[in-house]
């Protein structure tokens, strides 16, 4: 079985995004039946100040690529190194909305940054274009008809209109379209843009075999003849560290802080017991790494608990995963809105398996979000904005029992659903995926022997 894997983030970049396909790949692989290879975007890892932005490279994932049968980077063409050019101009401006770097239709405000974030969505329209034309032109020179299986994955698009001509070419091979998010979102885009994108999808992925999507609610807007079926992220458990005694009861995030977390009611917890004296000072630190930092730290200097603050900036995703392997408590946020619906993050999987206790802070106005009735499956709390007076008190208890444990034995339980977090190691996604390739590849060959049996009885 020859798979093709169309994907913008793989390894070895560091990016929560590359983990999904490298890891399901890994594990693919490791049926000796399968042969994969992955076609994505030229990547710029060591250079600076060049057209493509550089990238950090994860020497976890790079360890992956072993498994990678062949890897194809498609060069910018002339189209492209002009679009980059000017795109990176554009960008420098500030058209994004601090510190998440998403791109937010405020559909009462601003009317001159509406007009700039349309024009960032016409951009970024512009780009999946421009890259599907190169991809096609580079793997025209590859034998197609040699592979079983096409499997692109959003973001970006052009990953699903290359599939599209892969498929009109080919019908025979199989595609599966996976979304690990949503490309229609009235959440980010502008009003034209929302019709447009679900246009697209009814366009370029109406013969695609099976749609994929990382969990049960989250909206395709394909074609409702495709079937579709939920394919988690998940951890790979050889990346697996033993959980160590923290030294500090250190409360630590690791991942992007987006303008709807937030951090600050963690941080006046911690000043309210500190204040009460069932904590002490010195004991206690509220760690973070990743992107938005500053944004954080400004959120703990409102509570007036910035001298519990500390803000790594980025590292590599091995240097989280000491992190974690060290902290007393890991911290999640998210929201829960009609638009957003909160389920486990990529950045979620990777916490379930380092086997500490967890606090899930959800903002929004819609209440019981998935965390909230789940959370004490992995042995931690569930704070939702929206139930201020009924969650803040058992989250400021969680985290003084947590921190009564520590101090008296310098560790911390954790009593979890072993079996829950097992379903979510990448062994048994890959393998879910493979029954799924063999089944629809089964049921395709025999629609087509029947098609065949019927021409011949017609003929």
């Amino acid at each position: 079985m020859k798979i093709l894997i169309l994907s913008k983030y793989f390894a070895p970049e560091q990016i929560i995004a590359a983990v999904r396909w490298t890891k399901i790949s890994k594990y693919l692989s490791k049926n000796p039946d399968v042969k994969i290879s992955v076609v994505t975007e030229k990547r710029n890892f060591d250079k600076d100040n060049d057209l493509i932005l550089k990238s950090l490279r994860d020497d976890l994932l790079e360890k992956d690529m072993v498994y990678i049968d062949h890897y194809y980077e498609v060069p910018l063409n002339f189209g492209l190194k002009v679009y980059h050019y000017f795109r990176n101009k554009y960008q420098s401006s500030k058209i994004y909305d601090k510190p998440s770097n998403k791109v937010l239709y405020n559909k009462s405000g601003n009317i001159r940054e509406n007009i700039r974030k349309t024009i960032y969505l016409w951009i970024f329209d512009f780009y999946n274009v421009l890259w599907c034309n190169a991809v096609k032109g580079y793997i025209r020179k590859m034998r197609l008809s040699e592979y079983d299986v096409v499997i692109s994955t959003y973001d970006p698009f052009w990953t699903h209109m290359v599939a599209h001509f892969i498929k009109k070419s080919n019908n025979e091979i199989l595609w599966l379209a996976d979304f690990r998010d949503s490309y229609a979102s009235d959440f980010i885009d502008t009003r034209f843009f929302y019709q447009r994108h679900i246009r697209q999808i009814k366009k370029y992925c109406a013969n695609a075999d099976v749609v994929l999507r990382v969990n049960d609610t989250m909206p395709t807007d394909t074609p409702a003849h495709i079937p579709i079926e939920t394919i988690t992220n998940g951890f790979d458990p050889e990346e697996k560290v033993a959980p160590q005694k923290p030294e500090k009861f250190n409360i630590l995030y690791t991942g992007t802080m987006y303008h709807f977390n937030n951090i600050d009611v963690v941080c006046r917890a911690i000043k309210e017991l500190v204040l009460e004296e069932k904590m002490i000072k010195d004991d206690v630190q509220i760690e973070f790494c990743g992107n938005g930092g500053e944004y954080a730290q400004r959120q703990a200097d409102k509570e007036n608990a910035l001298e519990y603050f500390i803000n790594y900036g980025m590292v590599t995703r091995c240097e989280a995963m000491k992190k974690r392997q060290n902290a007393a408590i890991l911290l999640q946020m998210s929201c829960n809105t009609k638009r957003f619906r909160c389920e486990w993050t990529g950045k979620m999987y990777e916490y379930m398996m380092s086997e500490k206790p967890i606090i899930y802070t959800v903002s929004g106005n819609i209440p019981n979000s998935m965390p909230s009735r789940n959370m004490k499956l992995l042995g931690g709390c569930c704070y939702e904005t929206c139930r201020h007076k009924e969650t803040y008190p058992i989250l400021k208890q969680f985290i003084y029992e947590k921190y009564r444990e520590w101090k008296e034995s310098g560790q911390i339980s954790i009593t979890r659903d072993e079996e829950y977090i097992a379903q979510f190691a990448y062994p048994q996604i890959a393998d879910k995926v493979y029954r799924l390739i063999e089944k629809r590849m089964k049921k395709n060959g025999d629609e087509r022997k029947t098609f065949k049996e019927n021409s011949k009885e017609g003929d």
